[in-house]
């Protein structure tokens, strides 16, 4: 769903999966993904090879760890239960394309009907992306409904930073970021 949503069909045909996570772009589509599947990249670079998490990779707007003169060659995610249901909902910027808010959620109910696994990661509303730990802290173990999902989702914008500017300023932006972790949520766990 996220990589159909990357750029146009020039870009999409010609681009990477690491080379959106590498350019650290704010509003890079894949970064949700990857934070939500705990990604780990492989980078290349004149002294080896070495593996990285997400975690920490991207420092700000364009700014990452990748080492000088060093590539992404190749990106790991971590494969979710067989239960679990993913989503990546993007609220489009309508001159760009590119999202405003895009979340990214993984999340499955075990057979006694509790939450068992959820990861969450929005990009698009700051100057990195993030996971949304504190909307996973708040469901995981819990019984999925339309209301501990709502109560959860309003944890949205604590994990990260909100940014502004002309089109959205930040109060909008984490007003987006809980609207679409909610929708997002309600469609992987009520759907």
């Amino acid at each position: 769903q996220a990589t159909s949503q990357v750029g146009d069909i020039q870009i999409r045909n010609s681009g990477t999966v690491g080379g959106n996570i590498a350019h650290g772009d704010p509003v890079a589509d894949l970064t949700a993904p990857a934070f939500a599947l705990d990604a780990e990249l492989i980078i290349r670079g004149e002294d080896g090879q070495e593996t990285m998490s997400i975690d920490g990779f991207i420092l700000g707007p364009l700014i990452t760890m990748i080492p000088e003169n060093s590539v992404i060659v190749g990106v790991r995610f971590s494969i979710p239960p067989k239960h679990a249901k993913s989503t990546y909902l993007k609220y489009f910027h309508p001159a760009t394309g590119y999202p405003v808010v895009g979340v990214a959620a993984v999340a499955g109910v075990d057979e006694s009907g509790k939450i068992d696994y959820i990861r969450i990661g929005i990009t698009g509303v700051g100057e990195v992306a993030y996971r949304a730990s504190t909307v996973e802290e708040k469901l995981l173990g819990t019984e999925p409904t339309f209301e501990s999902i709502q109560r959860a989702a309003q944890h949205a914008a604590e994990d990260g930073d909100m940014g502004s500017d002309l089109f959205a300023s930040a109060e909008y932006r984490e007003n987006l970021a809980k609207v679409y972790v909610e929708r997002a949520l309600t469609k992987v766990l009520l759907g």
